[in-house]
């Protein structure tokens, strides 16, 4: 098993409480979700949030969006 550390981090009062919670709600811990942003930033370079704000960004100014009627047209376009 690979050797951990103990990290201390100042976040913003409000913060603790929700993150908890959607940690919770999606079976995991905050110990684990702080983990995986690591992870994600080091495989990208970049943050997670700088790809979902340029995703959002594109998508509502109607950029590489793929829409379709229902989940089977989905699954058929996708070959799935």
């Amino acid at each position: 098993m690979a050797k951990t550390i103990m990290m201390k981090v100042r976040i913003d009062n409000g913060l603790k409480k929700p993150f908890f919670a959607v940690c919770k709600e999606i079976n995991s811990t905050p110990s684990q979700e702080i983990q995986n942003f690591m992870l994600a930033t080091i495989r990208k370079n970049s943050t997670p949030n700088a790809l979902t704000t340029s995703t959002l960004t594109d998508s509502d100014a109607g950029n590489n969006v793929f829409k379709v009627a229902d989940l089977d047209e989905l699954f058929n376009d996708l070959e799935i």
